[in-house]
């Protein structure tokens, strides 16, 4: 069992594309920074938005919506006021509510660490755990809004283990797979998910000494992919 899980976690890592370098060729990803910096909120929910919207039409990539949400997840004070402000002047933007559960998942774990929950004060996991709380229902209502937006879905998946919503995660993954059976999401979608079989790969081998739950799902696609 063991061999199949680690062989599956190499070979979906090798199906998804090389999310850094694509971003390091994607004019429009400095474009979002320039905006971003430039405190410029209409240019950069206008960026996004015309991102999905080419992406939903065939014509841009799941990992080029990626590389443009893993702007949010910097830990500068200047891009976390910049998501902050963002929010208020559009509270029911999906791009906005998906920057903020990526920016407060990257503040958790700075307030969390690394260790072992038996290593960690309680002062601080009950913060990770406000916090974890709050950008899991951001993300939520971000994907309920616009399933088609991959950061979102994304966003559930890597905020499932802490939030106790492994089921929902399956859920999420199935609704992914089943809307793009043989499109560019699928490889993303699934790379993230294995991530979280394991305990120590990124699952809850991070936060407790409790193994990752099981998610069928997720197997029975990567059997039909491989």
């Amino acid at each position: 069992m063991l061999r199949f899980v680690f062989s599956i976690l190499f070979l979906t890592q090798a199906l998804a594309p090389t999310l850094a370098s694509a971003c390091e060729k994607a004019a429009y990803d400095a474009e979002t920074r320039e905006a971003i910096d430039g405190q410029d909120i209409e240019r950069v929910e206008q960026i996004l938005n015309d991102s999905q919207d080419l992406f939903d039409a065939g014509r841009r990539s799941a990992d080029d919506l990626r590389c443009l949400f893993g702007q949010f997840e910097k830990m500068h004070p200047s891009t976390i006021s910049f998501i902050e402000d963002w929010r208020a002047a559009y509270p029911t933007s999906v791009f906005a509510q998906t920057a903020q559960a990526f920016s407060l998942n990257a503040v958790s774990w700075q307030v969390r660490g690394p260790r072992d929950a038996r290593d960690v004060y309680p002062a601080a996991l009950r913060d990770f755990s406000e916090l974890q709380s709050h950008a899991w229902g951001l993300a939520e209502a971000a994907y309920k809004a616009r399933p088609r937006l991959v950061p979102a879905s994304d966003a559930l998946i890597m905020l499932s283990n802490p939030n106790g919503q492994s089921r929902r995660r399956e859920e999420i993954v199935g609704a992914v797979m089943r809307a793009d059976p043989n499109a560019d999401p699928n490889a993303g979608t699934l790379s993230h998910a294995t991530g979280l079989i394991m305990s120590g790969w990124a699952g809850h081998g991070r936060w407790s000494k409790t193994p990752a739950p099981p998610m069928p799902t997720v197997f029975r696609m990567l059997r039909k992919r491989l």
